[in-house]
């Protein structure tokens, strides 16, 4: 029996299966992370305040657009003063006409009593504030409410502004 357990040892030995043997043990935590960036689109949107508006009369419409930002990614959606912008105020502008300019005005809800600008992030527009939500990882729409307002002796002509959407997330 002695042999054959020295056999059998030596056998072990030869191929490198001998298990050491140590005297202690010690252990630690490894963190493992990954951070995924979110990812976001955003549709163009035209809002047109309407045609044959009667001077110093108010007109209102609304449009939509569309988002599509990660699954729980917070994101905000800004609104620049525009081209226009003076004293503080969005203005819509016609060509060869340097005295008129409506003014206009963009809102987040139907009631229009609250204001959409860009104040919390590049504030051009700090009369109003961005719109914020969570993405979902599929398309989101987004209503835009606006007004527009014109003096009582404004030039016939159409009167238009760019205005700069920025999808913040």
């Amino acid at each position: 029996m002695k042999k054959t357990l020295l056999i059998l040892s030596i056998f072990i030995s030869a191929l490198g299966l001998s298990i050491p043997a140590y005297a202690a043990a010690t252990t630690a935590t490894m963190n493992a992370s990954i951070n995924i960036a979110g990812t976001g689109t955003i549709s163009a949107a035209t809002l047109n305040l309407g045609s044959g508006v009667v001077p110093g009369v108010d007109s209102t419409a609304n449009t939509t657009f569309t988002v599509n930002v990660s699954t729980d990614v917070i994101y905000n959606v800004t609104l620049s003063a525009g081209a226009n912008a003076s004293g503080g105020l969005r203005r819509l502008a016609t060509s060869g006409n340097t005295t008129d300019y409506p003014n206009y005005y963009f809102y987040k809800d139907v009631a229009m009593t609250q204001e959409w600008g860009d104040s919390d992030f590049t504030n051009t527009y700090s009369s109003g504030s961005s719109y914020q939500s969570t993405g979902t990882g599929a398309n989101q729409t987004l209503t835009i409410y606006g007004k527009g307002t014109s003096g009582a002796a404004m030039a016939s002509g159409t009167y238009s502004d760019t205005v700069t959407m920025t999808l913040n997330y």
